[in-house]
């Protein structure tokens, strides 16, 4: 997920998702690109391994990390 601001985005609706299938897929991890994720996550009140927060970056790294994953989520 790349997007700021967060709630705008459906970075909660990740969030949530993740949290309901992330015991079922132990390989797998949920990658959020953007603005002050960590505050709006730790307001969340889940559990928060395997969800990995990143600074924003420009368009090309951000199409690199894309590159890498196995799904990209657009809840927004």
């Amino acid at each position: 997920l790349v997007g700021y601001p967060f709630r705008r985005k459906g970075g909660d609706i990740a969030a949530r998702a993740f949290a309901q299938v992330r015991d079922r897929f132990p390989d797998w991890k949920l990658v959020m690109i953007g603005f002050q994720l960590g505050q709006n996550l730790a307001a969340m009140d889940l559990p928060l391994e395997r969800i990995e927060a990143v600074p924003p970056m420009n368009n090309t790294r951000i199409a690199e990390w894309i590159g890498r994953a196995g799904i990209v989520v657009l809840p927004s």
